[in-house]
C-alpha cells in the first residue's frame, strides 16, 4: 500500500509520519474523517535561545508546513494514484519538539460540505428516488460533482416535500427509502472537494 498525501496542491507524503495515518468512514453515510501528523526538519540551532517566543515565531514562519497546512485547506489521500479520501481540514494543531516541527491535522470529508447546503423549499409528485437524488445532485454545484448517472433508483414516490433540511439530511432519508438493488449513498455522490455553499432551492416548476 503507496498512500500518498496532497494538501491543497502541494505533496507532503514526504513528512507524513509512519503509521499515522487514520482513515474512518461513517457506515450510515454520515461525515467521515482522516487524521495524520506531519513532521518537518527544523533548523533550531540556526538561532540564538535569547527569547523563546520570538525564536519559536521565526522557526515557524520558515518552516513550509504552516503556510500548507491551514484550517479548510483541501486533503485528498490516494492509495496507489487512486483516491481514497477527499476532503477539508477541519483541525490543525503545531508543535516544536526537538529538531522537528510536528503538525497534527484532523479533516472531515466532503460530506461534511452536504450539511451546509440548506434545501428552503421543494415539493414533487409522482416520481422516483433516483430523480430526487438527481435533482438535489443539481442544486449542490462545488460542493457535488453534477453527474447523477451513477443513480440507479426507481423507487416510486406518490409525494415528497422538502422544508428547510440539508442535502445531506435529504439524501440520507432517500438512501433509507431505497428499494433492494438499488444505488443510493451521499457518500457516493461526493466528486471532490469544493467550497461549501449555503443554497436555497426553490420548487421546480
Amino acid at each position: 500500500m503507496a498512500l500518498q498525501v496532497i494538501v491543497g496542491t502541494t505533496d507532503v507524503t514526504q513528512y507524513v509520519q509512519a503509521g499515522s495515518i487514520r482513515i474512518k468512514r461513517a457506515a450510515d453515510g454520515g461525515i467521515g474523517t482522516a487524521d495524520f501528523t506531519l513532521l518537518e526538519p527544523v533548523g533550531i540551532l540556526d538561532y540564538a535561545r535569547v527569547d523563546y517566543a520570538n525564536t519559536d515565531e521565526a522557526i515557524l514562519a520558515e518552516a513550509m508546513l504552516p503556510a500548507v497546512v491551514e484550517a479548510f485547506a483541501p486533503v485528498e489521500i490516494r492509495d496507489n494514484g487512486q483516491p481514497i479520501f477527499k476532503g477539508k481540514i477541519a483541525q490543525v494543531r503545531k508543535a516544536l519538539g526537538g529538531s522537528h516541527l510536528s503538525v497534527s491535522v484532523s479533516c472531515q470529508d466532503v460530506v461534511a460540505d452536504l450539511a451546509r447546503v440548506l434545501i428552503y423549499q421543494y415539493s414533487v409528485n409522482n416520481t422516483t428516488a433516483g430523480a430526487i437524488v438527481a435533482w438535489v445532485i443539481s442544486q449542490c454545484s462545488g460542493v457535488l460533482v453534477n453527474d447523477a448517472s451513477f443513480v440507479v433508483d426507481n423507487t416510486a414516490i406518490s409525494t415528497y416535500e422538502i422544508t428547510g433540511k440539508s442535502a445531506l439530511e435529504v439524501l440520507k432519508d432517500l438512501a433509507g427509502r431505497r428499494r433492494p438493488g438499488s444505488s443510493i449513498s451521499p457518500g457516493a455522490c461526493i466528486g471532490g472537494p469544493g467550497p461549501a455553499r449555503r443554497i436555497v432551492a426553490r420548487p421546480m416548476g
